[in-house]
């Protein structure tokens, strides 16, 4: 798996809401622009070697009119594959062909969808079974918790929540089912994610999210025993040095940051030594420290100053842009109070 830079909470309506009283109060640096529904689920676009027993599973767009949707599988030559369609998890439906799929064949299903604006919007995707039928249970998945605090970060350019932790599962191509705990034990309703995720913070005395409970899901529907993690008191993450354009990202390999004055590091997955001293997959772009020595240099000598080169949001795929400090445990308490109270009043 490939893994964003910035990711975004998959389907996660409550880490959007966290987001939103998280965020900053100043004007974002650049316009999120909606993309058209796409299936985002399992098996993926161009899989191969596709158990002949498969359950397709994807997420159904929340402004869905005709919940779930129109699906149809076909082969190539166009033979029609009859299909029970359910809805599971919270904006998720599972597709169970009636018949096992034939082997070493490529198939197409296509989705259609009629959105609450009356709009219609259409998508598909390809994959090729393999030899057989997948008959084991899958393992329980392996993970690491990392939960981090940014700084004084204002304006994002890929919503980089400023408090958050970093689900790091060991196996980035697998498909987790996943719950986050509240403080009252109660589990939320589950969420699929492809490998490592990020959710809202995992804290042991928080009021809101303690826990996560995941599961894999094998392609046949199947899952494995639950895995449960939980955060602790402390963070394992102090990122409160990143300035300026931070980038933050959770993959197999753990927690992974850096920024464009020179700070970078990582808290390493589950199968990474803790004293191994790697360096993230990340690319903050040019050292602005560095850059700053040497137009100090340059300005000295009566050439050109930094500051008439200013380095704009979004010249480096996801970033922030640095402002003034909030609160964010306060406004952490009050996102998570908000989400108790409406819940109280749906009761």
């Amino acid at each position: 798996m490939n893994s964003s830079s910035c990711q975004l909470v998959p389907h996660a309506l409550l880490a959007l809401l966290f987001g939103l009283l998280a965020a900053p109060d100043q004007a974002a640096a650049c316009t999120i622009v909606g993309q058209a529904p796409t299936l985002v689920g399992q098996p993926a676009n161009g899989d191969g070697q596709v158990p002949t027993n498969v359950v397709l599973s994807y997420a159904v767009p929340a402004d869905t009119a005709n919940m779930p949707g129109d699906y149809a599988l076909r082969t190539e030559s166009g033979e029609q594959v009859a299909l029970d369609v359910s809805l599971t998890a919270t904006q998720n439906v599972e597709l169970r062909p009636t018949s096992a799929l034939r082997q070493n064949t490529r198939y197409k299903l296509e989705a259609q969808w009629r959105m609450r604006n009356g709009m219609l919007s259409e998508s598909w995707l390809t994959f090729e079974t393999g030899a057989g039928p997948v008959e084991q249970r899958p393992d329980a998945p392996r993970a690491a918790l990392h939960t981090y605090q940014l700084g004084r970060v204002t304006n994002s350019t890929c919503w980089l929540m400023t408090t958050g932790t970093c689900v790091s599962v060991a196996d980035d191509d697998s498909y987790i089912e996943y719950s986050l705990i509240d403080a009252l034990g109660q589990a939320q309703p589950p969420m699929i994610a492809r490998g490592s995720f990020m959710v809202p913070p995992l804290s042991a005395g928080s009021a809101g999210f303690r826990c996560v409970e995941l599961r894999v899901r094998a392609a046949d529907g199947t899952r494995s025993e639950m895995l449960r993690l939980c955060g602790e008191q402390e963070l394992d993450a102090d990122l409160t040095m990143l300035v300026t354009d931070p980038q933050v990202s959770c993959t197999a390999k753990g927690l992974q940051w850096c920024d464009r004055s020179g700070h970078s590091g990582i808290s390493p997955g589950v199968d990474v030594p803790a004293k191994t001293q790697t360096q993230p997959d990340l690319d903050c772009g040019p050292n602005l420290s560095a850059q700053n020595v040497q137009a100090q240099a340059l300005g000295a000598a009566g050439g050109p100053s930094l500051a008439s080169h200013p380095v704009h949001a979004g010249e480096s795929g996801c970033s922030a842009l640095p402002g003034r400090t909030q609160n964010i445990p306060s406004l952490t308490t009050f996102a998570m109070l908000g989400y108790f109270l409406l819940r109280r009043r749906r009761r």
